[in-house]
């Protein structure tokens, strides 16, 4: 009987030791994951002082998910955003992105434009507009924490109808 009991003494005992490490483990990994944002930012697009259509096709925050799972990995840019009406531009217009929060450390587009596809960086919150013809756009914003770490994502869709300036080029 006492062999019993000091026993299932020991078993408890190496049973709650166990949970206090797990529990330990659990702290630390709290204390060392990414802090959210405090509130998501809202992306507006505009073309001379007028906000212009876009659309949320893709949002990912680390509450939800990781940047490994924030961008598909197949992109078809077209196909995203095909059912959006196009917005009428002249080439060399500038289209400016309007952060409605904490300013993104990453923004960037992809393009796609009768098959061809261009990636860039969008510096000054800010892009022109070349070529000519329909342009299907995917815009990402990405934020980080000061030591790089992940803390979400927006990509807004948007077409554009490039036309040449009036008297030609």
């Amino acid at each position: 009987m006492k062999k019993t009991l000091i026993l299932a003494v020991l078993l408890i005992s190496a049973a709650c030791q166990q949970g206090g490490v797990d529990s330990k483990e659990a702290a630390s990994e709290k204390e060392t994951a990414t802090i959210p944002l405090k509130e998501e930012p809202t992306l507006i697009l505009q073309l001379d002082g007028e906000k212009m259509a876009g659309e949320t096709i893709w949002e990912c925050w680390v509450e939800y998910c990781s940047k490994e799972s924030a961008f598909p990995s197949n992109v078809y840019i077209e196909g995203e955003t095909d059912h959006l009406q196009p917005v009428s531009i002249t080439r060399g217009e500038r289209v400016k992105v309007r952060i409605r929060g904490e300013k993104p450390d990453q923004l960037s587009y992809m393009m796609q434009e009768e098959g061809h596809v261009e990636s860039k960086s969008v510096e000054e919150d800010s892009f022109s507009v070349y070529g000519e013809g329909k342009q299907h756009f995917l815009l990402t914003a990405e934020w980080s924490t000061e030591e790089g770490d992940f803390q979400g994502s927006k990509t807004i869709g948007f077409v554009l109808n490039v036309k040449e300036p009036e008297g030609g080029t």
